[in-house]
């Protein structure tokens, strides 16, 4: 869970561990973590979700998160170049299986000098 830093609910957490453990002892444990403070309870009606204590994360400083920044927007513009160049990668595919192979050509060339 802290891995990914994300909310878990205990079915999300059951199925995680492809139903090695049941569920009953998955809503326990979940309920215990929260009770030690690992873990943080937020209940929704009747669903519960638990995620990571946020105050026991490490605080980034002022340098890292720009660091961050400046790799977001670095990786942004990977992605859509990547995704341009897809494109016309998949236009050129589109025009390229549009078109007549050279036997097919050839088959064409014959019966229009016939």
């Amino acid at each position: 869970m802290q891995q990914q830093n994300r909310p878990y609910s205990a079915t999300d957490v059951l199925l995680n561990l492809h139903k090695e453990i049941g569920k009953t002892q998955v809503v326990k444990s979940l309920e215990g973590l929260a009770k030690a403070g690992h873990l943080v309870e937020k209940v929704y009606g009747k669903q519960k979700i638990y995620f990571v204590n946020q105050t026991t994360l490490p605080n980034l400083g002022q340098t890292e998160l720009k660091d961050l920044e400046t790799e977001i927007s670095s990786k942004t513009k990977d992605v859509t170049s990547l995704r341009e160049e897809t494109r016309i990668i998949d236009a050129t595919l589109g025009a390229l299986t549009n078109s007549l192979t050279t036997q097919q050509a050839r088959e064409r060339m014959s019966c229009l000098s016939s």
